[in-house]
Parts: structure tokens; sequence; C-alpha cells
């Protein structure tokens, strides 16, 4: 942890780190921006942002609450087909601002912060910050591949008593300030279970005449 009071006898007064407790959210609304250089730019805003915190500190714990009106939360993502076929979301980067932050504590820490020249309020928000920072990093990138997702087809086709499956599937993402541009592969698969004009179509080997020429 790090030392806010060093005497010669050693530090006096030592935190120790930081966490949040509970996090709770109100609305979350999400955006998606194509941009030029080919990634996609998402902003999720998370509303009515409450959280409680400890500090773990030299002696009793300090503790209390925060809350935001509004954080909100930008993410660029790096779209591209894996290797294996497979629709890939990385993160790019990762940023995290709110606004009508309120911030109470409770616990010695409140009454000599200011003479330590520590920010309480800038570590908790720092905690705060990296949780949902984490947060985000997964639900994003999912959220993104479930909406693309659901455009990918596999449906049932008849044809002759036959019946095929027809899929397709994203091979290719495109992105660019003008939108998104998905390709698709495709593929016909037959069922297990022939259709009866082939169970009972012609069998044998096939018979070829000869006549012979009229050189007449």
């Amino acid at each position: 942890g790090g030392c806010v009071i060093d005497t010669f006898f050693g530090c006096a007064y030592r935190v120790y780190g930081g966490s949040i407790n509970s996090l709770n959210v109100g609305d979350i609304t999400m955006d998606i921006d194509p941009l030029s250089s080919g990634m996609l730019s998402v902003r999720m805003d998370l509303s009515s942002v409450s959280a409680t915190w400890d500090i773990e500190v030299t002696g009793p714990d300090v503790s209390g609450s925060v809350s935001a009106s509004s954080i909100s939360v930008d993410v660029i993502l790096d779209p591209y087909i894996s290797a294996l076929g497979s629709l890939v979301l990385g993160v790019d980067s990762v940023s995290v601002s709110e606004s009508g932050f309120d911030f109470e504590v409770s616990g010695p820490l409140d009454e000599i912060a200011g003479f330590l020249g520590f920010d309480v309020e800038d570590r908790v928000w720092e905690e705060l910050r990296d949780t949902i920072r984490e947060e985000v990093e997964g639900i994003a990138p999912a959220l993104i591949d479930d909406t693309l997702s659901a455009l990918e087809i596999e449906a049932p086709i008849d044809v002759m008593d036959n019946t095929y499956t027809l899929s397709a599937d994203i091979n290719a993402v495109d992105v660019d300030d003008d939108g998104i541009d998905v390709r698709f592969g495709t593929r016909l698969t037959p069922d297990e279970v022939l259709g009866a004009g082939t169970l009972y179509g012609p069998t044998g080997a096939p018979m070829f005449g000869y006549g012979t020429p009229d050189w007449a």
C-alpha cells in the first residue's frame, strides 16, 4: 500500500487499496458509428449510476457512496474474421467519462485527507472507472456480435422431394465512414434422406447401341 504519512519511525498512515462493493445502473443506451479507419465506435451511456465503496487504511477503514447522473463509455472495436472463419470484435481502446458526480465519505480519512494531500474522491473515481471499463469491455463486443450474427441464415429448402439446408455465414466485414458492409459465404447441404426421384430412378449399367453407317 501507499504511505501517506512517513515518520522517522516508519509509516504512520498507510492506504492499502480500495474497492467498489456494489454497482447499480439505471438505463443503458448504445450508439454504433463506423469509422473511416475500418473500426467501430461504440458509445454506451449508463444513467443513474450508484455504488458503495471502501478504502483499506491503517486503523478503521473508510467507506462511503458515489453516484453519477450519467457515465459514458466509448469503446473502439476492431472487427475481423479469424483464421477459423469466426467473426471477432477486438477491443482497441476504452475511455470513461462522467457527469453529475456525487461523492460521500465517512470515517477518519474524511477529516485528515486534505491535510495529507490524499484525494479520496480521485481514488474512488479511479476504482469506479476501472470497474465499469472491465464490465463494458466484456459487454460491448458481445452485443455487437449478437446483432451481426442475427443476420446469418440457416433454413431448409425442398427441391424435388429432397431437403437441403441453406446456410449463410459472415465471412467478411468491411467498415468505413459510410457504413458496414457484411459479406456472407453460403453453402447448400443435403439431408441424409434422399427423395423418391433418386430412389426409384433408372438402375443398372448404361447401354450403348451401334448401327452400321449407310455409305450409299
